[in-house]
């Protein structure tokens, strides 16, 4: 989930939703990174999970720094 807009070289607050499906088994350990377009952050953004019960939602906060403003389409 994005803000609506950041300031390049200022921190800006990310969260990642994780939708653990499974009926039985909660999801251990869970590291999420950007591979795509990790070159408009000063580092590759990350973030760790811990755990998510069965069948829950766990929203996951990460801060990232952005190095240049994305272009617009078109």
């Amino acid at each position: 989930m994005l803000p609506e807009n950041g300031t390049v070289g200022e921190p800006l607050a990310v969260s990642y939703e994780v939708n653990n499906q499974k009926r039985f088994w909660p999801a251990f350990s869970v590291t999420i990174a950007e591979l795509d377009g990790v070159e408009a952050f000063v580092k590759q953004p990350h973030a760790y999970l811990l755990h998510a019960a069965p069948r829950t939602t766990a929203i996951v906060p990460a801060e990232v720094i952005p190095a240049a403003r994305a272009s617009s389409p078109g």
